[in-house]
């Protein structure tokens, strides 16, 4: 059996009872098989130690362009600076242009500081105790691709990892520095008024940790409205929580004593993601020293997050720098895609199964990639305007940046999904599922027949096959009792539970009932097919549909 996944999920509450998770619009020809996941890396140079990249169309070209922090600093001082690197839209960039920084930048965070719609960006200097704010030069809302000179703002010892938000709400962006020569986190609240920031921050406040942080992320962790903050606490083997202060679900940039929580050996970056789609916020926590990636789900029901995490579940991953949610396969179920500091080092891709447990067991073995010497950041972004997500890696012992290309090979003869459409108050959740048949369902071909099936944690499977008429006319199949006929028209034919690693045995549904579509415009367009579905169940995952194959000799049934 041949499958193509044609669907990402959406919501859709059934009668208050649960969730229905309704297939929508992500195209068959778009999944990518693998393990080719991305081509062989090309190289560009960006300065002295690159660390840490960050991307954003500069000059309003509508291309992507790169700025690296070059963490070297010379004998005499000298050295420190942010590359930017112009794109050229096909994967290349220009040479890069150098902006000196204080000392040895790392993390590079963007966003619009003055309100004049050009991006800025502000750096950590670990090498110094300021974070150097670079205000992007252009006119007219549009960046010209240069950036004025440094402006340094206070960020308490050894800034590391910056992150640019909200935090207090008023329309205005703010500034949070992970701390790595003294345990805090320091907030910079930007200033301005009217909503409209002037490019300027407020004197730092900071926060204590119980040890020193590198990694940093800002999320709702307890579904309040308000952002939090977590960090990680690299030798004493947690992550800090601080719940944001504020009221009415709008902070007011303060935020609670650290609680600390513990996330594997040596925790070193954190990434925020909702693994496994319940609608609370959980964490993928890097840790160095061959700690592997912990994966750390979030408390809550009904969709809200209480700012607890259960146990973490490590995913053994080498020493690993960062770890990057993404769908690189383009399925509609989230991979992860790991950096793992080493000389030489390397980007490894987990490529995720959908089980919905939201830890180590969701991943599938990993694809290896190599790049150059000690990596800590892997940059997602689409590099050559084709959609698919592509790579830049800064490279520490190497002096250049790695840029991988997404090399997913679409198979046109996938079917692809048209449309979607759910039916508000029909009191049975009805939805309509329209796609374009395989170029392979032809008479005499290898396509016996669609799917389309439901995913419900944990492992159970609703499933429904809708076989073709000889004729191949446009059909519809509606879930209702079962057919009296017995005949082999195009239907929905029998469909049940099939239930693993469960003792009860969940209700069963009878098989529906199909008709077929009457003279109409669709009748006209053999190449159609649509399903009009009314599930009697709750709190689905997922609907994907697949293509059945089977040897080129038989024949269509």
């Amino acid at each position: 059996m041949q499958t193509y996944y044609i669907t990402r999920g959406r919501l859709i509450p059934i009668l208050g009872a649960g969730i229905l998770s309704c297939v929508l619009y992500t195209p068959a020809s778009a999944m990518c098989p693998g393990p080719n996941f991305f081509a062989a890396a090309t190289s560009y140079p960006t300065g002295a130690n690159p660390t840490y990249v960050a991307t954003g169309d500069f000059n309003g070209d509508g291309k992507a362009d790169l700025v690296v922090a070059d963490s070297y600093v010379s004998s005499g001082g000298a050295g420190s600076a942010i590359a930017v690197l112009l794109g050229h839209g096909n994967g290349s960039f220009d040479a890069p242009v150098l902006y000196p920084c204080v000392s040895r930048p790392r993390s590079i965070a963007t966003g619009d500081f003055n309100g004049d719609a050009i991006t800025d960006l502000a750096v950590t200097n670990q090498g110094a105790p300021y974070v150097s704010v670079f205000l992007g030069l252009g006119s007219g809302g549009v960046g010209n691709g240069t950036f004025a000179s440094a402006v340094a703002y206070a960020a308490g010892a050894g800034p590391f990892h910056i992150r640019a938000a909200d935090l207090n709400q008023d329309g205005i962006t703010d500034l949070v520095v992970s701390n790595n020569s003294v345990a805090a986190v320091t907030v910079l609240v930007g200033e301005g008024k009217g909503g409209v920031g002037d490019g300027t921050f407020a004197a730092p406040v900071s926060y204590p940790l119980n040890n020193l942080s590198t990694g940093l992320a800002v999320a709702d962790f307890d579904s309040d409205g308000i952002l939090d903050l977590v960090a990680t606490e690299n030798y004493s083997g947690t992550i800090a929580l601080l719940r944001g202060h504020g009221s009415g679900g709008v902070g007011d940039g303060t935020f609670a004593h650290a609680v600390h929580i513990a996330a594997g050996p040596e925790p070193f970056d954190i990434t925020v993601h909702d693994f496994d789609g319940d609608g609370i916020a959980d964490v993928a926590v890097a840790n160095t020293s061959s700690g592997g990636i912990a994966i750390m789900r979030g408390n809550g029901t009904g969709g809200h997050g209480d700012g607890t995490f259960l146990a973490p579940s490590v995913l053994s991953s080498g020493n690993s720098a960062q770890a990057v949610p993404a769908d690189v396969d383009q399925d509609g179920i989230t991979d992860l895609i790991v950096t793992v500091a080493a000389a030489p080092g390397s980007i490894v891709v987990y490529r995720g199964q959908g089980t919905g447990l939201a830890n180590a067991a969701e991943f599938a073995q990993p694809t290896t990639y190599p790049v150059g010497g000690d990596p800590i950041q892997t940059a997602l972004v689409d590099l050559n305007g084709d959609t698919k997500p592509d790579l830049a890696v800064p490279n520490y012992f190497d002096d250049f940046i790695s840029v991988l290309l997404a090399a997913c090979v679409q198979d046109p003869r996938a079917p692809v999904l048209t449309a979607v459409r759910d039916v508000p108050h029909d009191q049975g959740g009805k939805v309509f599922v329209t796609w374009t048949r395989s170029s392979l369902d032809v008479q005499g071909g290898p396509v016996l027949n669609y799917r389309v099936w439901r995913r419900i944690p944990p492992g159970m499977i609703v499933d429904a096959r809708a076989h073709r008429s000889g004729s191949r006319v446009p059909w519809t199949a509606r879930w209702g009792p079962r057919s009296s006929t017995g005949r082999r028209s195009p239907r929905c034919p029998r469909s049940g539970f099939r239930a693993m690693g469960t003792r009860r045995r969940p209700p069963r549904i009878r098989s529906p009932r199909a008709t077929r579509t009457p003279p109409s415009s669709s009748r006209r367009s053999p190449t159609t097919s649509t399903c009009s579905i009314r599930p009697t169940w709750t709190a689905a995952t997922r609907w994907t549909t697949s293509h059945r194959s089977a040897p080129a000799t038989s024949s269509a049934r």
